[in-house]
């Protein structure tokens, strides 16, 4: 379970892909990109205290999808995964009461989604829902999280609200106020001065909402994406975009962006994110979070993600396979 805050994670949306993937990937402890460095060190420290009551769903919603973009996921691992979750009561599966709560409700949704299996506790997870929207139309990572923060620090707990809303096929409180507050955020990361951002942080923002209004079964009537003024501001980015050193997520957002601006305006160099990626590549056949050594679960979900996205070879893939069933099970 993943106090996520993800530096990383925003910028793919991985969901969301994913975004992470996810982003995952917060400002005073909720989901945000500037601390997924500090979260992935706080994942384990969290995994270790509670790994005896609950499974990490975020290794095993990352792992399900690595191996769904692989072609991997067996029925056996399918249905280990769903004995364990229809054994487990809610409080069993997400700690309703710490600053990931948010976060661990949109990955145990996904989950179920991934695996085809309903739902549970519907009742309880729409009231957590109701308890951290805001009059302003945003939604909270977790109860009495501070609300004096930028207006961006709470756009991706309000992507993952109303995603859980979307697959609980619910109504959110009041869709109009939801969908001024997403322009608002989206007029100010517009105007924002470029010079003075991290690419990383408002491609993430940017990708979010880009995402929001791209999916048809989210109506929210957001009117961005087809804007002469949207492919400007993209435009402004490619700077940003061909300075920012190489990552995972760099590519994962660019090649996200170029999908849904239906027009190739960050220039993908297939060759180079192949080599990039091969050099990244560890023994187990997993990948690294962003300038570590460390193993990754939603770093390797989204390198596989982009491999796949490519059509280039992905190497050492029973080693891979061998991590994602491991990491998984472990997880359980």
């Amino acid at each position: 379970m993943k106090n996520i805050s993800i530096k990383q994670l925003i910028s793919i949306s991985f969901i969301m892909v994913l975004i992470c993937i996810v982003l995952l990937f917060t400002l005073n402890n909720k989901p945000t990109m500037e601390s997924r460095d500090d979260e992935t060190q706080n994942h384990e420290t969290i995994k270790d205290e509670i790994r005896e009551k609950r499974p990490d769903l975020y290794t095993i919603y990352y792992g399900i999808e690595a191996l769904h973009n692989l072609g991997s996921l067996g029925n056996e691992e399918k249905q280990t995964i769903i004995n364990k979750f229809s054994e487990l009561r809610l409080n069993d599966l997400i700690n309703m009461e710490y600053n990931g709560s948010l976060y661990d409700i949109w990955l145990y949704i996904n989950i179920c989604k991934s695996l085809n299996i309903e739902v549970k506790y519907k009742e309880e997870l729409l009231k957590f829902l109701s308890e951290v929207y805001t009059n302003e139309g945003y939604y909270l990572s977790f109860k009495d999280e501070n609300i004096n923060q930028p207006d961006s620090s709470f756009i991706l707990s309000t992507k993952m609200a109303i995603e859980i809303h979307k697959e609980l096929n619910i109504e959110i409180a009041n869709k109009d106020k939801t969908s001024e507050w997403l322009k608002k955020v989206y007029t100010q990361l517009e105007t924002t001065k470029i010079s003075d951002v991290d690419y990383l942080s408002i491609i993430g923002f940017v990708n979010i909402i880009s995402e929001l209004d791209n999916d048809p079964n989210i109506d929210l009537n957001l009117n961005i994406i087809n804007t002469a003024s949207y492919k400007s501001f993209l435009h402004k980015l490619i700077p940003l975009y061909s300075e920012y050193p190489d990552s995972i997520e760099k590519y994962h957002s660019a090649i996200q962006l170029n999908r849904i601006a239906k027009t190739n305006v960050f220039f993908i160099d297939t060759e180079g994110v192949n080599q990039y990626l091969n050099s990244l590549q560890m023994s187990n056949g997993s990948f690294p979070f962003y300038e570590s050594n460390n193993s990754d679960i939603l770093s390797t979900s989204l390198a596989i993600s982009l491999l796949t996205e490519l059509d280039l070879e992905i190497n050492k893939q029973e080693l891979l396979l061998n991590f994602l069933e491991k990491s998984i099970k472990e997880s359980l």
